[in-house]
């Protein structure tokens, strides 16, 4: 796809089980949105997360 200004990511950090595309599609606009990726977290995400 072709963009007029810079490209931009939004991580967005969110509980297993939590809907967000809706809000997310809402407030940013389906046409600005190129692709949400889901995953689980990697094992230093999951062991930082314990030790918070």
């Amino acid at each position: 796809s072709s963009f007029d200004g810079p490209l931009q990511r939004l991580t967005i950090h969110a509980l297993p089980g939590t809907e967000f595309k809706i809000g997310v599609t809402k407030i940013i606009g389906e046409g600005n949105i190129e692709s949400i990726v889901m995953r689980d977290p990697t094992l230093e995400e999951a062991y930082l997360s314990i030790i918070k």
